[in-house]
């Protein structure tokens, strides 16, 4: 019994935190448990979970594939190993049955000792020195990444795209491309030389930040519509484009990004009005893999006016109220858009510890967003998915009674549904009578399908830990 979700890929291994390394992991009911090259130069899916250790990916010429299939946080207490071709993938060739995943990695101060041609997407990596050793022959892609830490590249060249950079000390080599990309004003690169044939480039970037070669600083001095902007830096430092603006940083501009809320890690919601919107080199895509959002908050009229059953807020964040070991709160009715939309990815503290492997109520396995803590050796355990639960309405009007949530049709009006977080809502029908939300065990994923809403409520529960 599992609670897998990856389809269509061939031949991996399956990793849950529910699983034991002396399993096959050939299939998802019996998966390994531990983050390692099981399956050398093949594909891993890797199940919802808190994975720690100093962890070892590779020890040969033959890297692997990991993809999240949910929620996946990596937290190192030593140096992340990989050698060769070791690729971190949210998802699989963007099938359409298959939904990202971003991965966290938190190198705990340690580093990420790479390999050759290794390729990651929708990963953020904190807290550490990410150095990635590589040969010229293959070059390393970091695509729609986040990197909120100091980051020393050793080799000759890397690709970024779609990336953010946040609060770093950059290091890179020559023939390092960032595109499309967005640099914060904390953020600082330093190049070995000056620029030559061939050399970095920077292009169609939100270049806040500053780049540093040799004894001279440079930044940008014009907003996106041209506009000259105040110095940042002080006094002395030379404007981005002098270096040499047709070639080498083309296209890019310093602005407020407009986040949201960018406190929380939450790198990707940004306001209407952005200038990351529709702004990458592909007009239909925007700088850093940021997107429109609609943020609520805790302290927002809708929760606060909600139903609050043993939490309290601490730092803008719901707590289990001590000494509960559960808690929920149940909104007021939340308007999403004039007109009903398709909804898109929605996520709940998407940053807090789940770590199944620590005791519950401890600071690692405390505070967890999911509905239900399954018992181990049940579907819903094998891996534990983060969820919450909602209902909708596409009424015109502010619903005031459960028939007025009317769920598009699916199953009973005012029934909550189960959804994952971090995901596109989905509702599958098991061919008889029943509908799922993609947070039940029972949800299929092959025939669930998107929803739409004007209004939303949610009922959001804490646990003191799963596992």
């Amino acid at each position: 019994m599992n609670n897998f979700r990856l389809t269509g890929i061939p031949s991996p291994y399956y990793i849950s935190k529910e699983g034991n390394d002396a399993n096959s992991g050939l299939t998802p009911d019996l998966p390994k448990a531990t983050l390692a090259n099981h399956n050398s130069g093949g594909y891993h899916i890797i199940g919802t979970g808190v994975y720690k250790g100093a962890i070892v990916l590779s020890n040969n010429l033959f890297g692997g594939v990991y993809m999240a299939d949910g929620l996946v946080k990596i937290l190192a207490t030593g140096n992340i190993v990989a050698t060769a071709n070791d690729n971190f993938y949210n998802t699989y060739l963007n099938t359409t049955t298959n939904q990202a995943h971003t991965i966290f990695i938190d190198m705990g101060g340690f580093s990420y000792v790479g390999g050759r041609g290794q390729q990651h997407f929708n990963c953020v990596f904190t807290n550490g020195s990410y150095i990635h050793n590589t040969g010229a022959s293959m070059v390393p892609l970091l695509q729609r990444c986040v990197m909120d830490c100091d980051t020393t590249l050793t080799g000759v060249q890397f690709t970024f795209s779609y990336c953010q950079f946040f609060n770093g000390n950059n290091t890179i080599p020559s023939l390092t491309t960032i595109e499309n990309s967005y640099i914060d004003y904390a953020t600082v690169f330093s190049l070995p030389s000056y620029f030559t044939t061939p050399s970095t480039q920077f292009f169609n970037n939100c270049f806040n930040g500053k780049i540093v070669i040799g004894a001279s600083a440079y930044e940008l001095k014009k907003d996106k519509s041209g506009t000259l902007i105040p110095d940042r830096i002080g006094n002395g430092v030379l404007d981005l484009e002098t270096i040499d603006a047709t070639v080498y940083t083309r296209g890019n501009f310093s602005q407020d990004p407009e986040f949201l809320n960018i406190s929380k890690r939450d790198y990707w919601s940004v306001s209407s009005t952005s200038p990351l919107l529709f702004a990458a080199s592909n007009p239909l895509n925007n700088i850093g893999n940021v997107r429109y959002s609609v943020v609520k908050k805790v302290t927002d009229t809708e929760f606060v006016g909600g139903t609050i059953t043993d939490l309290i807020t601490l730092a803008n964040d719901y707590v289990l109220q001590t000494p509960a070991t559960s808690g929920q709160v149940v909104t007021l009715p939340i308007q999403i858009a004039p007109i009903p939309q398709v909804l898109d990815t929605l996520n709940f503290a998407r940053a807090l510890n789940f770590n199944s492997d620590i005791t519950l109520g401890d600071a690692e396995n405390n505070n967890v967003t999911i509905i239900q803590n399954y018992a181990d050796g049940t579907a819903g355990a094998n891996p534990r998915r983060l969820t919450y639960e909602m209902r909708w309405s596409n009424q015109s009007t502010q619903p005031t009674l459960d028939a007025h949530w009317d769920n598009n049709g699916y199953g009973t009006a005012g029934n909550y549904f189960t959804f994952e977080q971090d995901t596109i809502p989905k509702v599958s029908f098991d061919g008889v009578s029943a509908f799922y939300g993609n947070g039940s065990p029972e949800y299929d994923v092959l025939v669930g399908g998107k929803i739409s809403a004007k209004w939303v409520q949610f009922r959001v529960k804490l646990l003191n830990g799963i596992g």
